[in-house]
């Protein structure tokens, strides 16, 4: 019996030998962040940090050095947080390829929002958007009806209706222009305000800087980023994605899983 029980001691020593459950404190801060808005569990397996979620194993750091392009194709949960998107006043546009958040991991977003396209219409749900009539995912219809909530009371200024008085979109089937990726309006995370408003990189090769304040900041307070901050810009564009706008996501190697988020405002898993 005694030889039965050291077998079997040494058969589950080696079988967990090469997956780790590692103290809260040794996580990288960026995939802690991750994990708090989007849920799942930070493994450190053959010495790679990954995160399980929804049945998937997501690589937190390939060990890949990538160019713009790479980073834009195939991007680790460690890319993703390359750029650490601005907030503020200055509507600028930014330079060379500073381009914080246009790099989607399509994994994360997979397992959060739905594997397909059958799995993401089942999710959508109605919202009232300004007069609007809009569809969008249950995860983050509170998100969206909170921006509504924080732009009614603007919505007839000559300076901010005529950007939302037409929309360019909210849930769509679909990849990015000119690429084989998902957009993220596939998952119905994603609004277009209007497009007559706004200004796009593969339409024009500059725009002015100029847009209402009010609007990025509504968005943004809710965990929205928007197109208007990259270098390859999308003005008319805001997208969920809380994570990037968590200041303790940039700031350190590593903390702990249940330190809360840096703002209080557009946190929360989805």
């Amino acid at each position: 019996m005694r030889r039965l029980c050291l077998a079997w001691a040494l058969l589950t020593a080696c079988s967990d030998a090469r997956e780790v459950a590692p103290p809260a404190r040794d996580v990288p801060a960026a995939l802690a962040c991750v994990a708090r808005h989007y849920g799942g569990t930070p493994r450190l397996v053959d010495d790679r940090w990954q995160l399980d979620l929804a049945g998937r194993r997501l690589l937190f750091d390939d060990g890949e050095v990538k160019s713009h392009e790479a980073w834009l194709a195939r991007p680790d949960l460690e890319d993703t947080f390359r750029y650490r998107y601005p907030r503020g006043p200055d509507l600028r546009p930014a330079d060379g390829d500073f381009d914080p958040g246009r790099s989607r991991h399509a994994g994360l977003l997979a397992a959060t929002y739905g594997e397909s396209e059958d799995e993401v219409r089942s999710a959508l749900v109605p919202v009232d958007f300004l007069g609007h009539r809009i569809r969008v995912h249950e995860k983050v219809a509170d998100r969206f009806r909170a921006v509504a909530g924080r732009l009614e009371p603007l919505r007839d200024r000559p300076d901010v209706g005529p950007y939302v008085r037409e929309l360019g979109g909210t849930f769509h089937w679909r990849t990015i222009a000119n690429t084989e990726r998902l957009s993220p309006h596939a998952f119905g995370i994603a609004i277009d305000l209007n497009p007559a408003r706004s200004a796009y990189f593969e339409w024009t090769p500059t725009w002015s800087g100029t847009y209402p304040m009010e609007i990025v900041e509504a968005f943004e307070k809710e965990g929205f980023i928007w197109g208007g901050r990259w270098a390859h810009f999308d003005t008319m564009h805001f997208e969920y994605r809380p994570e990037l706008l968590d200041p303790s996501c940039y700031e350190g190697d590593r903390t702990q899983l249940d330190a809360g988020p840096g703002d209080d405002e557009g946190g929360g898993p989805p």
